[in-house]
């Protein structure tokens, strides 16, 4: 309470010249700064427990258990460019040949 009170005349010395009593009176001016300064507050307490809300419950990992995890992403990296590789493939019947199966031959063997 008491940095919101130094930050609120701080900021009102600071800021004082800006003060236009056509606008309005000197306590409202006040309480426009008083409101401006908590609610720059509140913000700041609420993103700090979204923080905190995130990484509760989480804990280092052992370096064994950041190479397991290491392996496991590449493995899903190289699956994942596997699957890519795949699509490009011609389907089967389509007419674009891939190699596979062999043609068959127009005319039987000779022998």
């Amino acid at each position: 309470m008491a940095d919101l009170t130094a930050d609120t005349f701080a900021h009102a010395i600071t800021s004082f010249a800006a003060f236009d009593p056509r606008k309005g009176t000197p306590r409202a001016w006040v309480f426009g700064i008083v409101r401006r300064i908590y609610a720059a507050h509140c913000q700041a307490h609420s993103q700090q427990r979204s923080r905190v809300q995130r990484l509760a419950g989480r804990r280092e990992l052992a370096p064994d258990e950041v190479g397991d995890l290491i392996d496991r992403i590449d493995a899903e990296r190289a699956g994942r460019a596997l699957v890519t590789r795949l699509t490009t493939l011609p389907a089967a019947g389509s007419g674009g040949r891939s190699g596979w199966p062999p043609p068959r031959p127009l005319s039987p063997p000779l022998r």
